[in-house]
C-alpha cells in the first residue's frame, strides 16, 4: 500500500479548490467574487468597463432578497433595468457584469445567464484576436 499527502489550495473569495497552487493563483486573480479582480475577458476582448465599485452601485436602492427562497422567486423585471444599465457600463463584458451581480448579492439572476453571454461574445473576441495577431 502507498500513502501520499497532497496539498489542497482554496480560493480566498469563493469555494473553488485545486491541487495546483499556480492554477488557483490564476483563478483568484480573476475570480468574480474578488473585489480587486483583473478581468481576463476584458484583456482578450479589449473591453473597457467602468471600475467594479461603479458597476455594483447600479444595484443601490434595490432591496436584496433575504433568503434562498426569495432569491429564486425574486422578480426578474426588478433587475431587468439594472442589468441593462450594467451592460452599458461594463462595455458588454459578461464576466464584469456577472462579477457586479455576484458582489452586489443578486446572483443568480434569471435575466442574465453567464454561460449564454460568454458564448455570444466569443466569436467577436476570436475575430479581434485574429485581426491583432494575423492582420485579418
Amino acid at each position: 500500500m502507498r500513502k501520499k499527502q497532497v496539498w489542497r489550495y482554496y480560493c480566498d473569495f469563493c469555494k473553488k479548490a485545486s491541487c495546483s497552487a499556480g492554477a488557483l493563483k490564476s483563478h483568484e486573480r480573476s475570480c468574480t467574487a474578488n473585489p480587486n479582480r483583473v478581468c481576463r475577458m476584458c484583456e482578450k476582448g479589449e473591453y473597457t468597463p467602468a471600475p467594479l465599485p461603479e458597476l455594483i452601485k447600479v444595484f443601490e436602492g434595490i432591496g436584496r432578497p433575504t433568503d434562498m427562497e426569495d432569491i429564486y422567486h425574486f422578480k426578474s423585471d426588478v433587475l431587468e433595468s439594472p442589468v441593462r444599465r450594467l451592460r452599458e457600463l461594463a462595455d458588454g463584458c459578461p464576466c464584469c457584469i456577472f462579477a457586479a451581480i455576484r458582489q452586489a448579492g443578486f446572483a443568480p439572476v434569471s435575466t442574465f445567464k453567464l454561460k449564454d453571454e460568454i458564448k455570444s461574445v466569443w466569436p467577436d473576441i476570436n475575430d479581434t484576436q485574429n485581426a491583432r495577431e494575423h492582420g485579418y
